[in-house]
């Protein structure tokens, strides 16, 4: 079922290493939160793209001004991104055709290396702009997209974020609640650095969903361990060993499957969310920006695997 969330005050609330103790406690009710899909919510602030501090470092440019270089970038690296013909991983390095629904796929995005850097919190100013950054109403939180999908189904963007977590079969319920209190801490910061960066602009087309996947417990296995039945909510080894993860989507609201029908509006929203995500990882070194890239990349993987 998908929750319409109305255009409201940016949720701020601090995330900081203080409270994080008492955060990171597994809540039933923040799993079912983050597992339902809810449209973003509008950034009241300052759209931090639009600040003169945010800039992207193109080849043969000096430093452009976000926008303008994001919409740069993903004409040059990226032509075919609003026809479903690019998926883009961090970490992996993978960059395959897919002639289906357009999409970008990242995992491991780092914070830090990609959106802070663009906004010049890095190196010895890091303090400072973070000081200069949090009395603009932007709230600074560390950490990464384990997994993320943005999907343009034609209609909406649809923006899925998953922590992956390695646990395998526990009997100790206190284990395994602490790990899934972290994973949804990280959700947290996720959804909130997102709509920080790009929730200025768009919230009117653009839906948000957020799972802990546990690749190596079956679904017995979590019940079992949690005691409670927050199992529903997150993606197991059952889920992903078949075709279930389709199905455990689309109970949720969220098909894959491109819609017919395209809303210019919201296709220029994937665009803009898209650009700002491809433009904040071009100094991340190691992202291959041409297939010549790719294939040398991937050469180098062999030569050490």
């Amino acid at each position: 079922m998908t929750q319409r969330r109305e255009n409201g005050e940016t949720n701020n609330r601090n995330m900081s290493g203080k409270q994080s103790a008492s955060k990171e406690k597994h809540s039933c009710e923040e799993m079912r939160k983050l597992a339902c899909l809810t449209q973003l919510e509008k950034y009241n602030a300052a759209d931090p793209r639009q600040d003169q501090n945010m800039k992207v470092c193109l080849p043969g440019y000096e430093d452009l001004p976000f926008c303008e270089g994001a919409k740069k970038y993903q004409e040059e690296y990226y032509p075919e991104a609003e026809n479903g013909l690019i998926h883009f991983l961090l970490g992996t390095s993978s960059k395959e055709e897919s002639a289906h629904t357009p999409s970008f796929i990242a995992n491991d995005y780092d914070f830090n290396t990609t959106f802070y850097k663009a906004i010049g919190i890095a190196g010895k100013w890091t303090k400072k702009q973070e000081t200069s950054w949090k009395r603009k109403g932007f709230t600074i939180v560390h950490g990464d997209h384990d997994a993320c999908g943005i999907i343009f189904d034609g209609e909406r963007v649809l923006v899925l974020f998953f922590e992956v977590k390695s646990r395998t079969r526990t009997n100790e319920e206190s284990s395994l609640q602490d790990l899934l209190g972290k994973a949804e801490y990280q959700l947290q910061k996720s959804k909130q650095i997102f709509q920080q960066i790009v929730g200025a602009t768009a919230y009117e087309h653009t839906y948000l969903c957020c799972f802990v996947a546990l690749p190596y417990m079956s679904r017995r296995e979590v019940a079992s361990s949690l005691r409670c039945d927050c199992d529903a909510n997150i993606l197991t080894a059952d889920d992903l060993a078949s075709r279930r993860a389709k199905e455990f989507l689309e109970e949720r609201g969220i098909n894959l499957t491109r819609r017919e029908t395209t809303d210019e509006k919201a296709k220029e929203c994937y665009l803009d969310v898209v650009r700002t995500y491809v433009a904040a990882s071009a100094s991340v070194d190691g992202i291959p920006r041409t297939m010549q890239d790719l294939h040398e990349n991937i050469e180098e993987r062999m030569k050490i695997a």
